[in-house]
């Protein structure tokens, strides 16, 4: 064996340690940038202690029988694990994906209804339990990791778990087609400490059907008349607005993305004879000009496009999971960074007020979270040129979550 003289194992080993401090700077940084509440992927569960194992996994049995019980996951945190750890999902056995899994820091909930918990492959939005960022606290569950959903056709460890996922529960693949009544039963998962929360799972179809649209597949509406229907194409001003959250322009876009998710590229093509892509930067120029518009007035393909998305089986489900993460998500993450206290009618004022003026609204009106949610919701009616409509909305808000 050849010997290295020690002068150059010395400089070997300081080239390491430099090394080594620069990616932990890195990793520093990157959890230091990290917002108060952040996504991250489930990428293993544990079983849930209860009145038999006691409160901390592994512990004796208590004997309490109100112990509360506590789901535990893996997560993989975005932005920040995806980057210094390798991804179990991409392990071919169980012990390899094992332990890339237990590199991963662990995610408590407390569970409340008793139904669902995490499963490998969720996305949840998360919290610290402290202030140094120790321990993850698991809030809601947001969508589903597409790496993981990938793996149904992969030599993988997790080939069984990804076919599987979703096969006895539609409603988290996509959500129902009809408008669940409103409830304060069902699976509420909820935060341990003071994070308690109060709002019902179908809160956001509510909200969108009920607030958004005002009822008016239920009370059966005309097309592109006082409400707002899953299967309309309207004209205001040229521009063209499409199906129960009124998507114009660039907001198209991302229904577009979820087109392609759902149904294949090749199904935009089928549509309007362009690619996705193409389509996306039309949709962009849908603006009212001299002279006529580019897309409602003066081209019939697009029209006519957007006529067969929304006549499709699967239009409901499309356009209920787009504004569900465009616009619900982003609400739920609004209510932790504002401390607003956690309840439907909340919920249905950040995302009616998203849904119209953006997060900038939001934050506007509520001051950056300041304001209280009754008086963000009076400065969102009240300040604006369009006061009847958003009138319309508040009075909404107020009669179906009082």
């Amino acid at each position: 064996m050849i010997e290295l003289p020690a002068s150059l194992i010395d400089k070997l080993s300081l080239i390491s340690l430099n090394r080594e401090r620069s990616l932990e700077a890195i990793i520093s940084e990157m959890e230091d940038e990290e917002p108060d509440i952040f996504n991250a992927v489930v990428v293993a569960t544990d079983t849930t202690n209860n009145t038999h194992v006691g409160t901390a996994h592994g512990n004796p049995a208590s004997g309490n029988p109100n112990e509360p019980t506590y789901r535990f996951a893996r997560m993989r945190r975005t932005g920040v694990d995806e980057f210094e750890k390798p991804s179990p999902f991409l392990a071919k056995f169980k012990n390899i994906a094992r332990k890339l899994a237990n590199m991963h820091p662990i995610g408590v909930l407390l569970e409340s209804g008793g139904n669902e918990a995490p499963l490998v492959g969720d996305i949840w939005s998360c919290r610290y339990l402290t202030e140094d960022r120790q321990g993850l606290v698991l809030l809601n569950r947001v969508d589903v990791s597409q790496e993981f959903l990938s793996l149904k056709t992969k030599d993988s460890h997790y080939q069984s778990s990804a076919q599987s996922w979703g096969s006895n529960r539609p409603q988290l693949l996509g959500p129902s087609h009809q408008t669940p009544a409103p409830s304060t039963g069902g699976t509420n998962y909820t935060s341990p400490g003071n994070y308690s929360g109060t709002y019902t799972n179908n809160w956001w179809i509510i909200t969108l059907e009920s607030i958004i649209a005002l009822d008016s597949m239920k009370k059966g509406s005309r097309k592109c008349s006082w409400g707002k229907r899953y299967d309309e194409v309207c004209p205001v001003d040229g521009r063209g607005i499409i199906g129960i959250a009124h998507w114009t322009q660039g907001s198209l876009n991302p229904l577009v993305d979820e087109i392609v998710k759902q149904l294949g590229e090749p199904q935009i093509q089928t549509w309007f004879g362009k690619s996705s892509e193409e389509l996306k930067r039309f949709n962009k120029k849908c603006t009212s000009r001299k002279g006529g518009n580019p897309c409602y007035d003066n081209s019939p393909w697009w029209k006519q496009g957007w006529e067969s998305f929304v006549n499709h089986p699967k239009t409901i489900q499309i356009q209920q999971v787009t504004w569900k993460r465009k616009y619900a998500v982003p609400s739920v993450q609004a209510l932790e960074e504002f401390g607003w206290p956690k309840t439907n009618r909340n919920l249905a004022i950040l995302a009616g007020i998203r849904n119209s003026a953006g997060r900038g609204g939001v934050d506007r009106h509520s001051k950056n979270g300041k304001r209280g949610p009754d008086a963000t919701l009076a400065s969102y009616v009240n300040d604006s040129d369009s006061y009847r409509h958003r009138k319309k909305r508040a009075d909404a808000i107020n009669r179906v979550f009082p």
